[in-house]
């Protein structure tokens, strides 16, 4: 039975099982680059991708209009972190998988004709199962030929979003 996890005018995310069905309001064409989110060349380097260093959620199919993946299970490591209910390794771990998974984009691209990173691998953007981190965007990979500058630097942003948690953390510890 399907269930509705968020809605809003871009799309409609729902649990069907074991799985995760993310349907677009309009098809999606703009978004992967010069080569098209759906096409069998983004899926192709989506699942050598995943198979080689994991860290993402497992796509089964996508299109211009839906992407299907697994189901995981977990806490949004942002809405984690905000819960203040957070363990100090934690945040160190997830600045670690944060880190490794924007290595392995960088390592993968090195490897293949093409650029792949992710555009929007934020906090927001991870599952926290109390073991390992899980980014569950696929959708925000991309792959192009023609970098712009700093490819790789903007997506940064979730490491300053961790390491300003970390510094909060430690000042907070540090008035006691």
């Amino acid at each position: 039975m399907k269930r509705i996890i968020k809605e809003d005018s871009r799309s409609i995310i729902e649990r069907d099982g074991n799985y995760i069905i993310k349907t677009y309001s309009s098809e999606r064409h703009e978004t992967a680059g010069e080569y098209g989110m759906w096409t069998s060349e983004w899926m192709k380097h989506y699942n050598a991708f995943y198979e080689k260093y994991g860290g993402v959620v497992r796509v089964l199919e996508a299109d211009e209009n839906r992407i299907v993946m697994d189901y995981v299970e977990g806490i949004i490591l942002d809405n984690y972190i905000k819960s203040n209910d957070f363990q100090h390794n934690v945040l160190y771990k997830a600045f670690t998988a944060i880190l490794k998974n924007l290595t392995n984009m960088a390592d993968f691209s090195s490897k293949i004709d093409r650029v792949w990173f992710h555009d929007d691998a934020g906090i927001h953007n991870y599952l926290f199962d109390g073991d390992k981190f899980t980014m569950i965007d696929p959708d925000g990979f991309l792959l192009t030929t023609n970098p712009y500058p700093g490819i790789f630097v903007s997506p940064l942003h979730p490491l300053q979003g961790i390491l300003l948690y970390i510094h909060t953390m430690h000042e907070k510890n540090a008035l006691k």
